[in-house]
Parts: structure tokens; C-alpha cells; sequence
């Protein structure tokens, strides 16, 4: 009888004392010993366990791999974070570089590893600990900086925020916030701040700013609206509105729908003998809108003082 030869393969586990895992959530003591492994219990979940064969188990709080005693994650880039963000113009954040990993961890980085560069946008340096500073700013701007540490790069977005309404460039100071001003003058252009009159039309700058009309456009015509939608902007009329037995009487104007935050106030205000005015009792109604004003009626008293009140201006001053 020819002799056979048998082979055996044998699989070893060894065995292990795996050390507690504790969170704020969880405290896990696990001694695997097998394949068999055992059981790990808290008030929130059960795990059984081995390091081998082993497989994965997750939930939306975590993931959890076991047959294995630990395991190599792959360095892919590098990642940025900043504190605070947004970044407030003229204000100083941290940025904080580190590595990221396969498994979506980031590792913080020494300041000495890293490189910064500025790649865009409206910030005034970044020192080698990763302060950056921003610059001001005419409307909340993107920023954009490049970290890079171990052959590696990596970018990271963010907005500086435009906090001070009147300090950039040649409109510093004049009164009117600088975006709307570069919104119809451009970058380096000066309009004469709140008094001044570009179009020689005989409205102020502040009332164009108030009421949503170009302050380089002769003419603003008044006010429209249909259907609950304002169609054009312009300068506060009168309405006479016939209702029952009566007829009722209006003031209508543009206001910016965020005029509260923006700091603009309006008054409507009546007299009987462009003498004496008194400002408008009566509750504002909104009649119309589109993204950035609104028309407002107010109601136009029949008598001040005993007189009819036969005039009305609008009063408007801006305190961002």
C-alpha cells in the first residue's frame, strides 16, 4: 500500500487583552480570546466581538471593525480649518493645518510644518503660527489660503464678512454704506456721500439709497406695483383709494425689506401749511414687494390741528 501524505493547516488566534475604550457616551471593557470573542454591554448598544475572523459592524455614531488589533490608515492630504469662521473683516483667526486620512480623520499639524500662502481674496497676511488677518471689505468676499507641510497641499474657502458698512476705500466715512455705492459707481468712484447729487436730478443720494434708485440716472419716475409685486421703484406718492360710504387716502413709498438691520429710518410726515408737520399715526401696510424693497402705504390724516392737512414729505435718515 502506497503511503499518502497528509498537509494540516492550522489557524492560530492568539490570544489578547484588548485595553477599555471609554467616550461620553460609552465605557467598553473587551477581553478577546478567540474566535469565540465576548460580549461588550452599555446602556446604549451590545457588542460581541473577536479579533478574528472578525467583521465590521456600524451605526450612524460609529463604526466599528474587529478581527484585527488595529489598522494602517492612508495619509491622502492635507486639510485647513479655521476659528472663528466666517472671518469678520479686519479681524484675526487661527488656522490649523493637519493630515488627512482614508478614514476621513484629520491630525493637527505643529505650526512650524506648515507653509501658508494667500491664494485670493481680501486678507492682509498670515503669520508663521497661522494667524491670518482680513482686510476690509466693501460686501461679505470669499478667501481663499493654501497650507502646505510634507510634500503635500491643500485649500481651504472662506467668507470675510463685511461688519463695517462705511470704511472701505474712497466712500469711507461719507455716510452711505460702500457697497450700494459701488454697486452703481464702481470700485474708485466718489458720489458725494448723503448730500451729494450725481444726476443733477434734485434727489440726494440718501433718498436714492432709501427709496432703490439710481443716483446716476436723471429721473427716477415713482413708484408701481400690481398683484402684490412692486414693478418699479421711485419716488413716495399719494393714492385715493374709493371704499364705502368713504374715501380713503394714502402715502405710498419704497422701503428696503431689511431696512431694520440696515439702520435706514422713514417718516411720513403732514401739514397744513408747510409750517408745522406732524409725523403719520397709522400702522405701515405692506402692498407690494420684490427681493429687496417693498411698497408701503401709510394712512394720510384729513386734519392736523383743526386744518386740513393738505401736504406730505418723507424723512428718512440711516444709522448703520
Amino acid at each position: 500500500m502506497n503511503p499518502r501524505t497528509a498537509s494540516v493547516l492550522l489557524l492560530f488566534c492568539a490570544p489578547a487583552v484588548s485595553p477599555a475604550g471609554t467616550s461620553g457616551h460609552y465605557n467598553l471593557h473587551s477581553q478577546a480570546t478567540g474566535t469565540a470573542g465576548g460580549r461588550g454591554a452599555s446602556a446604549s448598544y451590545t457588542s460581541d466581538a473577536a479579533e478574528c475572523p472578525g467583521g465590521a459592524g456600524g451605526s450612524a455614531a460609529y463604526t466599528s471593525r474587529t478581527g484585527f488589533a488595529g489598522r494602517l490608515d492612508e495619509i491622502i492630504g492635507i486639510g485647513a480649518l479655521l476659528n472663528p469662521s466666517p472671518l469678520a473683516e479686519t479681524a484675526s483667526g487661527q488656522l490649523t493645518a493637519g493630515l488627512l486620512s482614508t478614514a476621513g480623520f484629520l491630525t493637527a499639524l505643529p505650526p512650524a510644518d506648515t507653509d501658508w500662502t494667500i491664494l485670493d481674496g481680501p486678507l492682509t497676511g498670515i503669520t508663521p503660527a497661522g494667524v491670518v488677518t482680513a482686510g476690509k471689505v466693501p460686501q461679505t468676499t470669499t478667501a481663499t489660503v493654501q497650507a502646505a507641510a510634507r510634500g503635500m497641499t491643500g485649500t481651504l474657502s472662506f467668507p470675510v464678512q463685511d461688519t463695517l458698512y462705511d470704511n472701505f476705500g474712497i466712500y469711507a466715512g461719507d455716510g452711505l454704506p460702500d457697497w450700494w455705492q459701488i454697486r452703481f459707481s464702481g470700485i474708485d468712484a466718489t458720489a458725494g456721500g448723503q448730500t451729494g447729487d450725481p444726476d443733477h436730478d434734485g434727489r440726494s443720494n440718501l433718498l436714492e439709497f432709501a427709496f432703490g434708485t439710481d443716483p446716476g440716472a436723471f429721473g427716477t419716475g415713482s413708484i408701481a406695483y400690481a398683484g402684490g409685486i412692486l414693478t418699479s421703484r421711485g419716488q413716495p406718492l399719494p393714492v385715493i383709494r374709493n371704499i364705502p360710504n368713504s374715501v380713503d387716502f394714502r402715502i405710498v413709498f419704497a422701503r428696503w425689506r431689511d431696512f431694520e438691520s440696515l439702520g435706514i429710518h422713514y417718516e411720513a410726515q403732514f401739514s397744513a401749511n408747510l409750517v408745522t408737520w406732524v409725523a403719520g399715526l397709522g400702522t405701515p401696510i405692506v402692498q407690494a414687494e420684490d427681493a429687496e424693497f417693498q411698497a408701503v402705504s401709510v394712512p394720510w390724516p384729513l386734519f392736523i390741528n383743526g386744518q386740513k392737512a393738505r401736504f406730505f414729505r418723507m424723512v428718512v435718515s440711516y444709522t448703520p
